[in-house]
């Protein structure tokens, strides 16, 4: 999978968002009744399900694994694609959830 790919995936959901945001930016700021804690959840759950993928490519061992088509795989080949792109959704997503949970914290 190139990497452009990746980077279009990104572009696109980032465009698709901040439509979104615009469109939100128009309705009322819904009152907060949990605790701040209670949000952090959720940016530790993403970071914990980003970080899965390459935490299991550590332990595993190299072997080839055939589809039904016949065409040979690596296991570590299709870790490291599963690790790839789970970092690229993952954690981006954990990371701007930290970021608009401190923004809102200072506003």
């Amino acid at each position: 999978m190139p990497f452009v790919n990746y980077l279009g995936w990104c572009l696109t959901v980032f465009l698709f968002l901040a439509a979104f945001s615009l469109y939100r930016a128009r309705w009322p700021e819904p009152e907060r009744t949990m605790p701040a804690g209670w949000w952090y959840q959720a940016c530790a759950l993403f970071a914990v399900m980003a970080l899965d993928y390459p935490a299991g490519y550590l332990g595993i061992e190299n072997r080839a694994v055939t589809d039904l088509t016949g065409r040979v795989w690596q296991t570590t080949d299709i870790l490291i694609t599963a690790a790839i792109a789970s970092l690229f959704t993952m954690l981006f997503v954990a990371v701007t959830c930290l970021f608009v949970l401190l923004l809102r914290r200072r506003a």
